[in-house]
């Protein structure tokens, strides 16, 4: 994929449709391995509109708009997370108690790979 750094990558509403499709399915999604960077460069942009000038007319508006809009967002994150988190650990757990351990990791971040690695060696 070819996207500049300056491209918007993650918007509200992309968080909102990971959460959806996160609490659609037990199977974790596919992100990509960027995504914690580009999730951050959002709230990052978001917090600095909340300290933003407010001298353009239109600045009160977009300040509150954006106050409200990072609140919401870390919630999004949030629940992805915990989602995300408990797919896994339920995943260790139940391949603890099998003798199967194949088991598709594609769709873990680098960081829930590991989560899930410890998991499963308790």
């Amino acid at each position: 994929m070819d996207i500049m750094d300056n491209e918007i990558k993650v918007t509200y509403e992309t968080l909102y449709d990971i959460l959806v499709m996160e609490k659609r399915s037990n199977e974790l999604h596919k992100l990509d391995e960027g995504f914690l960077k580009d999730v951050s460069s959002y709230l990052r942009e978001k917090s600095q509109i909340t300290h933003a000038d407010l001298t353009s007319p239109f600045g009160a508006e977009e300040q509150k708009k954006a106050i409200l809009q990072l609140d919401n967002a870390r919630k999004l994150i949030r629940e992805i997370y915990d989602l995300r988190n408990k797919k896994i650990i339920l995943l260790a757990r139940d391949l603890s108690r099998t003798s199967d351990h194949l088991v598709n990791k594609s769709a873990m971040l680098t960081h829930e790979r590991s989560l899930f690695e410890e998991a499963l060696s308790l």
